[in-house]
């Protein structure tokens, strides 16, 4: 994956098997979106993935909030950078699925 280009986007990114898949495919594949709604532990995932080298931007995000989502996948892929993967790592995402937003 060119990871200049692309981004993926693991939903509850912030701990537990989300983090742990966060922090594999920064390092494989290049930049990472962390979505969680634990604004803390979001923060102090991304600061470490940052301390390591690897590529990560976090977003608050409540997955039960359209809107929420929907803003927060167009920030992840601000400059020029599509979101091409994702990694559904919380319930909620069964009612919303992120790709099915505006293309």
């Amino acid at each position: 994956m060119d990871s200049t280009s692309k981004v993926i986007v693991v939903t509850g990114g912030a701990s537990g098997i989300g983090q742990a898949a966060a922090r594999e495919f920064a390092a494989r594949n290049g930049a990472v979106a962390v979505f969680d709604r634990d604004d803390q532990a979001g923060r102090e995932t991304v600061e470490a993935l940052r301390g390591e080298g690897l590529t990560a931007e976090y977003f608050q995000v409540d997955l039960g909030v359209g809107d929420q989502v929907e803003q927060a996948v167009e920030r992840a892929a601000a400059h020029g950078r599509s979101v091409r993967h994702n990694l559904s790592n919380r319930g909620a995402v069964a009612r919303l699925m992120i790709f099915d937003l505006k293309s």
